[in-house]
């Protein structure tokens, strides 16, 4: 292939490359918009690579080809020149022409035989640029034979594990029992009927005196579904080198969401934000929520979580009831014992379903046992468990469609944004109670 060519080629081979950014720019403009023409537009994207990788072989080769010419004394100079460099960026000592040569051939036998055929003398050749039994340590070592390279040779880079090791969080059991709509709009409204209908009276036939009516008090809820946003920043580096982050992000975004929400769910206090369990005041009146106080000042025992405060919900929402706490909290729970010394657990009938410490496999007088990580740590003045019926209490809406958002508007980092919207509030006040730490 004459120079003329090869220039041409590579002239053609830039040109591709244009183009592909071009396309990869529409592509991510396309994705902000959440069209459903990304699917074509990464279609001819794919297409473009294809050209462009057959195009760019064709040029790599030409150039091997033309640079074959070059001594092997030269390229063995500057191939060690080059290894020397990795050596001492790493920290590792460098090595002389012939050690150079013998790891060459070492590594060579390596692999097309494996160890099959290496000498103790080959070990040695290969453990002077690091390559012990066969494992690369150095990132990108230069390997021997075939392919696009002047001198011939392939790299064998790190191999890496599909699997990605992810933080864990504690549980946030609230959001699992909550009462959930999922709409078109966002918007919803209920009916709530506040009056107690227990009014009844006798009388004769000869009474003619009217029954007593007990008050009207309907209430009318409405959720109206906020935008939540929830993003993650990742580097340009780690676009870069591990290619699988960003498909990660994504499938993670939701998850980290969902746990923000669990956590309003319980304290949230903020306009256009779910709002929390907790916040609402004392009472037993509409809007209020009754908190029970335990019998000890700056602690509770087990009869005030197993007996008080389940006795003061009415019995209608008993059957779908669970209690709501820490694990830390539950874990005191554990350690309490009775008058004879004996853990006061120990007395519970039916306390494990055979799954261990997990949520939904405990049992406490009959009612589930849930963690929720964002419950209050045990104090003074605490609202420290939680017990009722929260699919009834409690509704959370949600619009049906969400979105990610990719912004890549920072030069150093790229940015992904979950946009979704929610509202959440107690809609019935008497369904749950409060167990709080006395002052």
């Amino acid at each position: 292939m004459s120079e003329k060519a090869i220039l041409d080629a590579v002239e053609e081979v830039k040109t591709i490359h244009v183009q592909m950014q071009e396309k990869q720019a529409e592509y991510n403009e396309q994705l902000k918009l959440g069209s459903d023409k990304t699917e074509s537009v990464q279609k001819a994207l794919d297409d473009m690579k294809v050209d462009f990788d057959k195009k760019l072989s064709v040029v790599e080769k030409s150039l091997a080809r033309k640079n074959q010419g070059v001594k092997a004394d030269e390229m063995t100079v500057k191939s060690l020149n080059h290894l020397n460099s990795v050596l001492k960026s790493h920290n590792k000592k460098e090595i002389d022409e012939a050690q150079f040569k013998d790891a060459s051939g070492a590594f060579e036998k390596y692999l097309r035989n494996r160890t099959n055929e290496l000498t103790s003398e080959d070990h040695m050749a290969l453990k002077a640029i690091n390559l012990g039994n066969g494992y690369a340590v150095l990132p990108q070592t230069k390997s021997v034979n075939t392919v696009i390279d002047p001198q011939g040779g392939y790299f064998m880079t790190t191999e890496r594990s599909n699997n990605i090791t992810e933080k864990r969080f504690d549980g946030h059991g609230l959001f699992e029992l909550v009462g959930k709509v999922n709409n078109s709009t966002g918007r919803f409204e209920e009916i709530i009927d506040w009056a107690d209908y227990d009014i009844a009276y006798y009388k004769n036939e000869l009474d003619d005196s009217s029954a007593p009516a007990d008050g009207e008090d309907f209430k009318l809820v409405t959720w109206e579904a906020k935008t939540q946003m929830y993003g993650k920043k990742f580097s340009y580096e780690s676009l870069q080198d591990i290619p699988e982050v960003q498909n990660h992000v994504m499938s993670r975004l939701l998850s980290g969401a969902m746990r923000q929400t669990s956590d309003l769910l319980v304290t949230g206090n903020t306009q256009g934000k779910p709002r929390g369990i907790l916040t609402y005041d004392n009472g037993t009146t509409y809007g209020k929520v009754e908190q029970v106080d335990s019998s000890v000042a700056g602690a509770f025992t087990f009869d005030d979580v197993l007996t008080t405060l389940p006795s003061v919900l009415k019995d209608d929402y008993h059957a779908n009831s669970d209690f709501i706490m820490r694990r830390a909290t539950f874990m005191n729970l554990l350690s309490q014992k009775d008058n004879e010394g004996k853990y006061q657990i120990g007395n519970q009938v039916n306390f494990f379903d055979g799954s261990g410490f997990t949520a939904g496999a405990l049992g406490l007088g009959g009612y589930g046992i849930r963690f929720e990580a964002s419950m209050p740590a045990m104090a003074t003045g605490a609202l420290a468990v939680a017990f009722g019926d929260f699919s009834e209490a409690y509704t959370y809406v949600t619009r049906s469609d969400a979105n990610i958002h990719r912004d890549d508007s920072k030069p150093a980092y790229t940015t992904l944004t979950l946009r979704r919207r929610h509202d959440g509030k107690v809609k019935n006040f008497e369904a749950f109670k409060i167990l709080k730490i006395k002052a």
